[in-house]
C-alpha cells in the first residue's frame, strides 16, 4: 500500500457514516493516523533548496549573510535545515 491509499483509506473510512467503530477511542486513533501520514507527506514532498552566500546582497543591502535560493530569505549566517519563511528543505 502506498501512502496515498493509506491516506485514502482513513478518509474513506472516516467519512463513512454506516461505519461502526469498536469504540471511540478506536476511532480518534484513526483520526490521529491520518493527521501523522498527512503530515508526513507535507514533509517528504517539501519543496528543495539551498543556502547562497552573499558578501553583499543589493536588493536588500544585507551583507554576509545566506539566502533561500528558492525565496531569497535571509537567513543570517546560520545553516539551518528549513528556509523559515517558504520551508523548503535545505538539507
Amino acid at each position: 500500500m502506498e501512502l496515498d491509499d493509506a491516506i485514502l483509506h482513513l478518509e474513506e473510512s472516516l467519512s463513512d457514516e454506516k461505519k461502526e467503530w469498536s469504540c471511540e477511542s478506536c476511532k480518534q486513533e484513526h483520526v490521529q493516523l491520518l493527521n501523522w501520514l498527512k503530515d508526513y507527506k507535507s514533509l517528504i514532498e517539501r519543496p528543495k533548496a539551498e543556502w547562497v552566500y552573499k558578501k553583499f546582497d543589493e536588493d536588500t543591502g544585507i551583507a554576509n549573510s545566506c539566502f533561500c535560493s528558492r525565496c531569497g530569505y535571509p537567513q543570517g549566517q546560520v545553516y539551518l535545515d528549513f528556509c523559515a519563511k517558504c520551508g523548503a528543505d535545505m538539507r
